[in-house]
C-alpha cells in the first residue's frame, strides 16, 4: 500500500430547496441525494484519484447505507479489507 487512511466513513444525506429558511420556517424539498462522504473516506478517494494504492481503515454500521459506502471505496479501487462492521 502507498497510503493507509484511518478516518471516517459516512453517509450524506443531502436535501435541496428553493430558498434559505427564515428562523423557525420549515420548507419542503423538491429533491433529495444519498452520498458518501466521511472526512476519512474524502481523503482516500482524492489518493486513490492520484493514482495511489490506498488502504481503508474505519468501522461502519450493519445497514444497506454502509453497504453503500463500502461499495463506493471499492469503485475507486480503495482496499476495505479492515473496514469492519
Amino acid at each position: 500500500m502507498d497510503i493507509a487512511v484511518i478516518g471516517s466513513n459516512m453517509v450524506d444525506l443531502i436535501t435541496y430547496t428553493n430558498q434559505m429558511p427564515k428562523e423557525g420556517e420549515t420548507l419542503e424539498a423538491p429533491a433529495f441525494k444519498i452520498g458518501c462522504g466521511g472526512k476519512g473516506a474524502n481523503q482516500a478517494v482524492a489518493a486513490a484519484k492520484l493514482n495511489s494504492k490506498v488502504l481503508m481503515l474505519t468501522k461502519v454500521g450493519d445497514d444497506i447505507f454502509a453497504d453503500n459506502t463500502i461499495r463506493n471505496l471499492e469503485s475507486w479501487g480503495i482496499n476495505t479489507t479492515y473496514v469492519e462492521k
